[in-house]
C-alpha cells in the first residue's frame, strides 16, 4: 500500500474512532441524532466497523481491534435497545472479535440475533425480511438496506460455523430482495417494496443501490458454492453494474437519486459503488473494462476527504421518501456509514494502485 493511501485510510479511521468515543451517556440522553449515530448500538457504527475490519487486513493495527472491542464490550451488557434488522449490522464485527477472543458474551449475543432472524423477524409473502429499526416495524415493506444490515452477517455466520442453514437464509434473502426491488426499466433497484399494496416505494436511491451491490459481492464471495439462484443473481448484478456505470457523472460520483441528474452528487453511495465495482472485477464477476469507472470514483472521493479525516458530502440517514425532491433535501453530514463505505472503497483500491 503506497504511503499516501495509507495516510488517508489511517486519517479516516482515526477520525471515526475520535467521534465514536467522543460522547458520554449524558450526551446520548439528549436524543440528538448526530450524537446517537456515534454512540448507539445501531447500523451506523456497524457500517463503520465493517470497513475498519476490512482495512485492518492490510493495516494490521492491533490498536484498531482493541478500540472496536472496547466500544462493543461497553454496549453489550445493557445498551442494546432492541433486536432488529438495523441493530444486527454490528454482528459481523462481533463474529470477527469472537474469532480473536472467544468470548461467551459474543456467542450469546449471536444466538440471540439468530433467534430473531430465524424465528421472530417479520417477513412478507416471499419470506423476505420486513425492514425493522429501533422501536419501529415497517409492516409489509422490504428495504434495500436490510441486505447489508443483516444478510452479510448470515453469510459470515455460515462461514464461521460451516452451517448451510445460514448460507441458505442469506441467499434466499438476497434473491428475494432483488426480485422485490428490481426496476426492469433501468436494471437498478428501488429503495422499498410495499408488499401489501404490491408497489415500489421511494426512488432509485443511490445508497440503497450501494447496499445491494456490496451485499451481493460479499455474499457471493462468502458462499463460494453452487446454488440454484446463483447464475440468475449474477446476471441481475451484471446488468445492474452496466446500467450503473452509464449514470456516473463526469466528476466520477453518482447522484443521490441515480437516474435524476437534478439531484446532488453524493459520496457514500459513490464509495459503495466503487468498492463493489472494483471488487467485482477482481473476483471475475464484472468485465475488467469497467475498471476506469471505479478508479474515477475513487479519485473523486479522495477529493472529498478533509485533513482531519472527515469524508464530506455524504447524505444523512434516509428513510423511504415519497418523492425525488424529498431525497434531494436530505442534508450532508459527517456519519459513521459514509466513513465506513469510504474505508471499504479505499481498501479495495489497494489492488488497483
Amino acid at each position: 500500500m503506497n504511503r499516501d493511501l495509507l495516510d488517508i485510510l489511517n486519517r479516516i479511521i482515526d477520525q471515526t474512532f475520535k467521534f465514536a468515543f467522543k460522547y458520554s451517556e449524558d450526551d446520548y440522553k439528549k436524543n440528538d441524532k448526530n450524537i446517537n449515530r456515534w454512540y448507539n448500538w445501531d447500523w451506523c457504527m456497524g457500517v463503520a466497523f465493517y470497513g475498519i475490519f476490512k482495512a485492518n487486513k492490510y493495516l494490521n493495527n492491533n490498536d484498531y481491534i482493541k478500540l472496536m472491542k472496547k466500544w462493543i464490550d461497553f454496549r453489550i451488557k445493557d445498551k442494546i435497545q432492541t433486536l432488529c434488522i438495523n441493530t444486527c449490522a454490528l454482528m459481523t464485527s462481533v463474529l470477527k472479535l469472537n474469532e480473536l477472543y472467544k468470548d461467551y458474551n459474543y456467542e450469546k449475543l449471536s444466538v440471540d440475533f439468530d433467534e430473531y432472524l430465524f424465528k421472530t423477524a417479520p417477513r412478507v409473502f416471499n419470506k423476505a425480511y420486513v425492514h425493522t429499526v429501533i422501536n419501529k416495524i415497517f409492516l409489509g415493506k422490504v428495504w434495500a438496506d436490510t441486505l447489508f444490515m443483516a444478510c452479510i452477517y448470515l453469510a459470515e455466520k455460515g462461514r464461521y460455523q460451516n452451517k448451510h442453514i445460514y448460507y441458505n437464509e442469506s441467499i434466499n434473502q438476497l434473491y428475494n430482495h432483488m426480485k422485490c426491488l428490481l426496476d426492469s426499466d433501468t436494471n437498478l433497484f428501488y429503495h422499498c417494496w410495499n408488499d401489501l399494496q404490491k408497489v415500489h416505494e421511494g426512488v432509485i436511491w443511490g445508497r440503497g443501490n450501494a447496499w445491494i451491490l456490496i451485499s451481493t459481492i460479499e455474499i457471493l464471495e462468502l458462499i463460494n458454492v453452487d446454488f440454484p439462484e446463483k447464475e440468475e443473481i449474477k446476471e441481475i448484478i451484471r446488468n445492474f453494474i452496466r446500467s450503473l456505470v452509464e449514470f456516473q457523472d463526469k466528476s466520477g460520483l453518482w447522484h443521490t437519486v441515480i437516474n435524476n441528474k437534478d439531484t446532488y452528487l453524493e459520496t457514500s453511495s459513490s464509495a459503495g459503488f466503487a468498492y463493489g465495482l472494483l471488487k467485482g472485477i477482481r473476483l471475475g464477476l464484472f468485465d475488467s473494462n469497467l475498471k476506469e469507472a471505479g478508479i474515477k470514483a475513487i479519485r473523486a472521493i479522495i477529493k472529498n476527504i478533509d485533513k482531519e479525516g472527515n469524508v464530506l458530502y455524504g447524505s444523512s440517514g434516509t428513510a423511504v421518501k415519497e418523492s425525488v425532491e424529498e431525497y434531494n433535501k436530505i442534508p450532508y453530514e459527517i456519519t459513521p456509514f459514509t466513513q465506513g463505505l469510504t474505508i471499504l472503497a479505499l481498501t479495495e483500491f489497494v489492488f488497483y494502485e
